[in-house]
């Protein structure tokens, strides 16, 4: 992160509008070359574009917001970071679904067998 790339990333686009004002600032960015466009990774499944910073060498990735997803525009390891934590989350909430649909099953099946 420098100051003529970004101080910061995004972790999330509150807005269509604030995604596509964010879109012109990298499109100035790009023009005036301080950064570049390195292609599309698909990898992760959650980012959509990556970028380089020609004056600090960090690597930001985009991923653009659709529906409920916001997107964010992270460092590498922020954005690695974030997809992790989200794995993660996601995971705990099926186990807690898992366990409440067995609860349910074996309530069912009580009040079946008491009646």
């Amino acid at each position: 992160m420098c100051e003529k790339c970004f101080q910061s990333g995004i972790y999330s686009f509150k807005s269509y509008d604030e995604f596509k004002e964010f879109e012109r600032l990298i499109d100035q960015k790009i023009r005036g070359g301080v950064i570049t466009g390195i292609g599309e990774r698909n990898e992760l499944n959650f980012y959509n574009l990556t970028y380089h910073c020609s004056n600090c060498n960090e690597i930001w990735f985009l991923s653009d917001p659709d529906n409920s997803w916001r997107g964010y525009f992270l460092t590498k390891n922020q954005a690695i970071d974030y997809e992790n934590k989200i794995d993660r989350e996601g995971k705990i909430r099926a186990r807690g679904c898992m366990i409440g649909f067995v609860l349910l099953i074996l309530l069912i099946i009580y009040l079946v067998a008491s009646a």
